[in-house]
């Protein structure tokens, strides 16, 4: 399946998404590390990072008009598979019928351990990212979300 999907290179900084935009694609990172935040108006938290054989966006999979809840960034050069929604929702729609339930129950248990992990600080991967970086950072996503004419209200 995912044969079928280009593979998109992204430079070190690069936004892929931030908080508030539509949620319709599932990110596969094919290689490199990503940055993922929790946004406000006025700064980045720094919450942690996926990396290669890792993906983005599956919580919203099974969603209708989900928004993205993070800001993700990459660390270095990335190279990503975008795989829409749709495109998962057909494969599971012509699986067995059980099997959007499971899916929904191993997502939102992978949730609640997600939330439990960051609440706990029992991730040994966090990494501290210096005052000047997130500023920079900040900066980069403020772009952005200029470019795609999008607000944050939260």
């Amino acid at each position: 399946m995912i044969d079928n999907y280009d593979v998109e290179t992204l430079d070190k900084n690069t936004v892929i998404f931030v908080k508030g935009e539509p949620s319709t694609e599932l990110i596969l990172i094919k290689k490199g590390w990503v940055r993922v935040f929790e946004e406000t108006k006025s700064s980045l938290h720094f919450i942690g990072k996926r990396e290669q054989g890792s993906y983005l966006g599956e919580h919203s999979m099974l969603k209708d008009n989900a928004t993205r809840r993070l800001t993700s960034i990459t660390s270095e050069e990335c190279e990503i598979i975008r795989v829409p929604y749709k495109d998962l929702n057909t494969i599971i729609k012509d699986g067995p019928e059980w099997l959007p339930e499971i899916i929904k129950v191993i997502l939102m248990r992978s949730q609640d351990i997600h939330t439990l992990v960051l609440q706990h600080r029992l991730d040994d991967n966090i990494e501290i990212l210096s005052d000047d970086l997130i500023h920079e950072l900040r900066d980069i996503v403020l772009n952005y979300r200029e470019l795609k004419g999008l607000s944050l209200d939260s």
